[in-house]
């Protein structure tokens, strides 16, 4: 049976639309009036996500497949871009790199980005396209699609109409781990950007229950019927530092974060490890927030980020800001200790205090998880399988540290960034004596069962430290 083939055509340019029904415009703004030299130029199809990806992403090759008339390509050739275009025919004077169906095109190159904008509503075997296009990323590259909303008028060529939520989809039965795409809807465009990272799916039915066995593979809460007419996820990055580099597949530490000594100590850890060798370690920071940025920024590998003890929600939105392609996690009670917390011999925070009384604000790719955590992590972790990137435990109590530290043994693994917030009281001032009995307990006594090899990596300058696991002491 003959197949249809993979067209890598694009929406631009278009041509008018019929009087009626009259549509919503497809692409460029008008155009501007004769003589007007200043101002922006005009948008185009998928602009934003364009200009987010020069912007904040350092990358060199390009594959547009889809081009048309080439104004994204020559826009990102402008900008030092090695750009392969890729169209079904010419548009005008331009003259793609290829010109034919996408499944004739061949290439041994993996490029750092491949572009695709208004071509995958063409296409009568979605999945198909979708596999081609992965197959020309390279490892730890990025996957950049733009569609057109869903609308009610029918075009010629569009096979397939699209929201949000069924572009995400589409993409994780693809085999792509969409946990930290960024997408938005904006004009006439649903643009998503994603780091190449293979989902392992589960056996899928292609029916109902589906969803929730591909739900920790969105980077939002999903189940049966959620609404797919998602506005924005993870799109706003605030800060121009923090910039997430493509090293052929690896990301680097951002611009705006120290570098950790690479002589960061070693130790085999068991329940011998003596506070001291953390005290020995330098303090480059001025607060213990800067210290958690810092590791996270320099350390963090692929995984989970996660955070015990949220409050009103500071470190959780530092976390997310720094990590902004990533979800961030945060789980709390937000109603206070659940039991006393001793901290010296005259001090004791009662059952209760840190209340919040609601749930903090916090960025958009930052997710909190209500409850104790023996309570709300074991159902976590059964829908959000895959290592673990960084713990910041800011538990306060011993018991709640021990039951993080069991419940996410298996998925402590090597590279996994351990920050506690409470481990002692370095300066000794008087504030914490009792911490001997609280985080660094259940430090020791989880080393106890479970030996490790670690790096120290930093310590704060009142309380917190960093390790990571490097392997298992034999």
């Amino acid at each position: 049976m003959k197949t249809h083939p993979l067209r890598a055509v694009v929406a631009s340019p278009k041509p008018k639309p019929q009087p009626q029904p009259k549509p919503t415009p497809l692409a460029r703004a008008k155009p501007r009036k004769a003589g007007k030299k200043k101002g922006p130029p005009p948008p185009w199809l998928g602009d934003q996500a364009l200009t987010l990806l020069l912007a904040q992403y350092d990358f060199d090759s390009v594959l547009d497949v889809g081009c048309g008339d080439g104004l994204q390509a020559r826009h990102l050739a402008r900008h030092g871009k090695r750009v392969t275009t890729i169209s079904f025919e010419s548009y005008g004077a331009y003259r793609p790199d290829f010109v034919g169906d996408f499944e004739g095109f061949a290439s041994d190159e993996r490029y750092d980005l491949v572009w695709c904008s208004h071509a995958l509503e063409h296409q009568a075997n979605v999945g198909q396209f979708l596999q081609r296009l992965v197959s020309f990323v390279a490892p730890g590259g990025l996957l950049a699609i733009t569609v057109p909303p869903a609308r009610p008028y029918i075009v010629g060529g569009h096979l397939t109409v699209w929201n949000a939520g069924l572009l995400l989809y589409n993409l994780i039965v693809a085999g792509i781990d969409c946990r930290e795409a960024r997408l938005k809807v904006y004009g006439y465009n649903i643009s998503l950007i994603v780091r190449m990272r293979k989902a392992e799916l589960p056996a899928l039915r292609h029916d109902i229950g589906d969803i929730e066995r591909l739900a920790a593979f969105f980077p939002m809460p999903v189940q049966q019927g959620f609404d797919g007419r998602i506005e924005e996820i993870n799109w706003e990055r605030p800060r121009s530092a923090d910039i997430a580099s493509l090293d052929r597949g690896a990301h680097a530490a951002t611009k705006a974060a120290p570098a950790i000594a690479a002589a960061a100590p070693v130790v085999d850890a068991g329940a011998a490890l003596d506070i001291a060798v953390f005290r020995a370690l330098p303090v480059p920071h001025k607060t213990d927030l800067d210290s958690l940025l810092a590791v996270t920024t320099a350390h963090c590998p692929s995984g989970h980020v996660m955070e015990f003890g949220v409050f009103r929600g500071r470190s959780l939105s530092a976390l997310a800001k720094a990590l902004p392609e990533r979800s961030v996690h945060g789980f709390d009670t937000f109603s206070g200790l659940p039991i006393p917390w001793q901290r010296s011999a005259d001090s004791v925070y009662p059952a209760g205090h840190f209340d919040t009384g609601a749930l903090p604000d916090v960025p958009a790719n930052a997710r909190l998880w209500r409850g104790e955590f023996g309570a709300s992590l074991p159902a976590w972790l059964a829908a959000h399988p895959g290592p673990a990137a960084l713990l910041h435990i800011d538990c306060d109590l011993y018991e709640s540290t021990v039951t993080v530290l069991t419940l996410m043994d298996e998925r402590i693994v090597p590279g996994t960034v351990l920050v506690f917030d409470e481990l002692c009281d370095w300066n000794e001032s008087g504030v914490y004596p009792a911490w001997r009995e609280g985080e660094w307990r259940a430090l020791r006594e989880w080393l106890q069962r479970r030996p490790h090899r670690l790096r120290l990596l930093a310590r704060g300058p009142k309380f917190s430290a960093a390790i990571q696991i490097l392997a298992a002491s034999p």
